[in-house]
């Protein structure tokens, strides 16, 4: 019999951060089947807070955790907040109608709109900021006292 053959460090090494990767991803899409603000869940060390919190940086992220959320079917609630994330960080109207489409597909989608408008109102504050409320304009959401 032939012994069996032996992994490089390098490969065993590049097999673990594979698996480790891979787990993170899981961890990641499991956390964001609903609404998950990680600026307040997650403490991030004060350079990286700043660095994701400019609007160049967190604008594409949360759009595109929109686009995938909403391509993968995440629950309403959780694909929403990301679309008013997003608005929140908008230096254009055309991004912000962007994200106030999505926000409407996923209104749309939605099985109670309504329940959707309570449940992502309570991140919006003060009214929102001026791309969120273009975003809530085209989506038609609405913040007002829900019965």
């Amino acid at each position: 019999m032939w012994p069996a053959p032996r992994l490089s460090s390098r490969r065993l090494a590049a097999r673990a951060v594979g698996i480790a990767a891979i787990a993170s991803l899981l961890l990641f899409a499991l956390l964001l089947r609903q609404p998950l603000d990680i600026a307040t869940s997650v403490p991030l060390p004060g350079w990286l807070g700043r660095l994701v919190d400019r609007d160049e940086v967190a604008y594409p992220i949360h759009s595109a955790l929109g686009t995938v959320l909403e391509a993968l079917r995440f629950p309403p609630e959780a694909v929403g907040l990301q679309w008013l994330k997003g608005a929140a960080h908008a230096q254009t109207a055309a991004e912000a109608e962007r994200l106030g489409a999505g926000l409407a597909a996923t209104r749309r989608r939605s099985a109670d709109p309504d329940r959707l408008d309570e449940a992502l109102c309570r991140h919006i504050i003060g009214g929102g900021s001026r791309g969120q409320r273009v975003a809530m304009a085209r989506a038609q959401m609405r913040c007002e006292p829900h019965a």
